[in-house]
C-alpha cells in the first residue's frame, strides 16, 4: 500500500483526475492549500507591511494498493506537466498499515 501526495496547480486537476480513473484509482481527497517561498514569490502590501502571497495549490490524496502505484506515478506525471520553475510536487510514501476508524480493523498492505 502506498500513500500518494500530489500538490498540483487548480488548472492540472481535471486532467489528473482522470488518469488516476485511467490507472483504476477512484477515490481520493482533495484540499485547498497554498504554497510559499520565502525567496521569491508575489508580494503584498497592507497598510505598510508587506507580505508574501501563497500560490493557489490543490493538494490530492490518494491511496493506492501495490499493483496500481505506477500506473498512478505516470499518470499523475504525464497529466500534470508543469513549467520547470513550478511548486508542484509529486510525494510517494510506503504504509504498512491502515486502520479503518469505524471498526479499528487493521488492513496490512491493502484496503477493501
Amino acid at each position: 500500500m502506498w500513500k500518494i501526495e500530489a500538490i498540483l496547480r487548480p488548472a492540472s486537476i481535471d486532467d489528473v483526475t482522470e488518469a488516476l480513473k485511467k490507472a483504476r484509482v477512484h477515490s481520493f481527497m482533495m484540499s485547498d492549500v497554498s504554497s510559499f517561498d520565502t525567496k521569491s514569490g508575489p508580494v503584498g502590501s497592507y497598510r505598510g507591511a508587506h507580505y508574501t502571497v501563497g500560490l493557489e495549490r490543490v493538494k490530492l490524496e490518494v491511496l493506492v494498493p501495490d499493483d496500481y502505484v505506477e500506473d498512478a506515478i505516470k499518470g499523475i506525471l504525464g497529466a500534470a506537466s508543469a513549467p520547470m520553475n513550478s511548486e508542484d510536487w509529486l510525494i510517494v510514501v510506503p504504509l504498512d498499515e491502515v486502520v479503518r476508524i469505524a471498526t479499528g480493523r487493521r488492513e496490512p498492505r491493502q484496503l477493501g
